[in-house]
């Protein structure tokens, strides 16, 4: 795992592909393609780009969950967004203190992140 920058918050986004900023909310939480990974500093005003990478628990037909939360957790990731969350991956997410935020899927990954970061 590789340790997060000093104030910042990193948080990933359940992504379709590897366009970063550009890319779009998938419409399935572990078995997205592609996980966008960001730093948002803690007063929510500016964030940057970390890595996409490849989702490997997309291509599991069972136990994508607990897959998927695994690879959240190694890369540090406190917050993820996507579309929702059944109980089963809520479960998990908790387990780990990763907080979930839904977003609607097909959302760009900036326009997702911005309203995020507006909500009290």
């Amino acid at each position: 795992m590789r340790g997060r920058s000093v104030g910042m918050l990193r948080v990933a986004v359940a992504t379709v592909g590897y366009e970063g900023l550009r890319d779009r909310v998938a419409s399935e939480l572990a078995r997205c393609p592609t996980l966008t990974i960001l730093e948002i500093d803690e007063e929510g005003m500016s964030y940057r780009l970390l890595e996409v990478i490849e989702n490997k628990a997309a291509k599991f037909s069972q136990g994508a969950g607990p897959i998927f939360v695994y690879t959240l957790a190694e890369k540090g990731v406190e917050v993820v967004l996507g579309p929702v969350a059944g109980m089963g991956i809520a479960d998990l997410l908790a387990e780990a203190k990763i907080k979930f935020v839904k977003c609607e899927p097909g959302t760009r990954v900036e326009d997702a992140l911005n309203s995020v970061l507006r909500k009290p």
